[in-house]
């Protein structure tokens, strides 16, 4: 299975512009990872703000970092510290190196053109396998910190991501977790890599001086389809009711050049069900545009201060056949319906015009990396549970939650990622006495299959007497 989701060190500006486009999975789209902003997980966090947590997504703890001391072999204690923070001795007892993990034929190090990639470690917890792993370019200068992998895959799991912990200039080497999401990972794992990218680079606030949007709209009555009629990819918001149900613009009604861009263009734009839209075009023709690309459009006055901002974005292809794997890489179009909740009348629109930002291109490196090696055993405790419980402000009936040292999950019965709210708080009593919030939640989706998962702090288990959730119970020390 392909696991492409990118992930590169944004600062706090850029985490707070994408993470409103960061939906829940449905059972459709969790089959297709391949969009940019598509994330596993729904993530909030109260009392304090993980912002590059979420961004990262799906309780993945994705991290992205400072810089490490090289020498000839990695202090791979200070990756630790750096994912997990200061307790992170307690997690390290629970990653088991790999080349330590048994005596079965293993290949956790691969070259190619001199691109020499290492498996370090590894942590198998309920949801997530994490891989610790370094890459290093000896005979140039190909990697960067923005690196992302554009074409790879594990046989366990179902998606994930790679998240850079840290770049060394100086060792041309950079540190990185692959993160394979699901509950099924044992045996064997085979892992490739058919190639990465570099250079991703986010363009902002570019003006477009040629759009009049109030002139554009004079008389054009858009046509409108549902999304029934397409194959959604991706996309999100703050309104998920918008996402979900929305109508969406009939495509290549227009053909609005950029003079910023030229792999994107406006294909139609309009108000759809009372709220104004534009759709965006883009050429997809390499790979790793395919799996993550992203554009946005402003509205701004004549001294270019932003007057609407986007609140919503839908993205799809019209031909279903090029969301398959026998058809994706052929050159294609995919467009993005952008929503603007705060624009209703025409009116509004004004003397405004646009400006754009957009994710630039990365350059491609193509390689062949195989891998092979043993999955451990999962570092988590399941606990029946037998009885109702409040979730989400209803009483659902839980058969099981699980323990690790990374956090609580709760297996729920039904799905329930259309509407979850992050309303449920999960505490973790000790045997001391001691009650440790887990401050952030995330909810995870897979065909029909729904999870609730907490985190936020190190739990060292077995001083764990019990879990509470919403004020019920859960005896974990018998």
């Amino acid at each position: 299975m392909k696991n492409n989701d990118f992930i590169h060190e944004l600062d706090d500006r850029e985490i707070d512009m994408m993470l409103k486009y960061v939906p829940a999975y449905t059972e459709d789209n969790a089959r297709n990872i391949k969009n940019k902003f598509e994330q596993k997980s729904k993530m909030k966090q109260r009392k304090f703000s993980f912002k590059k947590l979420a961004l990262a997504g799906v309780a993945a703890s994705m991290v992205l970092v400072t810089t490490f001391v090289y020498a000839e072999i990695i202090d791979i204690s200070k990756i630790y510290r750096i994912i997990f923070g200061e307790n992170f001795k307690y997690i390290e007892q629970h990653i088991e190196p790999l080349s330590e993990i048994n005596d079965a034929p293993m290949s956790i190090q691969s070259e190619y053109d001199g691109i020499v990639i290492k498996l370090n470690s590894v942590i198998n917890d309920e949801n997530a396998l994490r891989i610790f792993a370094t890459i290093t370019d000896t005979k140039g200068d190909r990697l960067d910190k923005d690196l992302d992998f554009t074409s790879w895959g594990l046989n366990k799991g179902h998606g994930g991501n790679v998240s850079i912990v840290d770049f060394n200039n100086k060792t041309k080497t950079a540190t990185m977790m692959i993160t394979s999401l699901g509950n099924d990972h044992q045996g064997k794992a085979t892992l490739t890599l058919k190639g990465f990218s570099t250079g991703r680079e986010l363009l902002e606030d570019l003006p477009e001086k040629g759009i009049n949007i109030s002139n554009i709209l004079e008389g054009h009555k858009p046509g409108t389809i549902h999304q029934n009629e397409v194959w959604k990819s991706g996309g999100g918001g703050d309104n998920h009711k918008i996402y979900e149900e929305s109508r969406l613009l009939k495509s290549n009604e227009m053909d609005i050049k950029f003079d910023n861009v030229d792999m994107f263009s406006i294909s139609n734009m309009g108000f759809v069900d009372g709220l104004f839209h534009i759709q965006m075009k883009a050429m997809l023709k390499d790979t790793a545009l395919v799996d993550g690309y992203y554009i946005n459009a402003k509205l701004v006055n004549a001294e270019k201060e932003i007057v609407y901002d986007s609140t919503s974005r839908i993205n799809f292809i019209n031909d279903r056949k090029y969301a398959y794997e026998s058809n994706k890489k052929e050159p294609h179009h995919e467009y993005t319906e952008i929503i603007y909740e705060g624009v209703t009348e025409p009116e509004q629109l004004k003397d405004l015009s646009l400006v754009i930002d957009y994710m630039k291109s990365p350059r491609i490196t193509k390689g062949n990396w195989e891998f092979s090696f043993m999955i451990p055993e999962k570092v988590t405790t399941e606990f029946h549970v037998g009885r109702e419980i409040l979730i989400n402000g209803e009483k659902l009936r839980i058969e099981m939650v699980s323990l690790s040292p990374i956090g609580v999950t709760i297996h729920l019965p039904q799905n329930m990622s259309g509407d979850y709210n992050h309303s449920d708080v999960v505490y973790v009593e000790y045997e001391d006495g001691n009650i440790v919030e887990l401050n952030q939640s995330s909810i995870h989706t897979y065909e029909s299959e729904s999870t609730l998962v907490f985190e936020g702090h190190i739990i060292e288990i077995e001083n764990v007497k019990g879990i509470i959730i919403n004020g019920e119970s859960i005896n974990t020390s018998q």
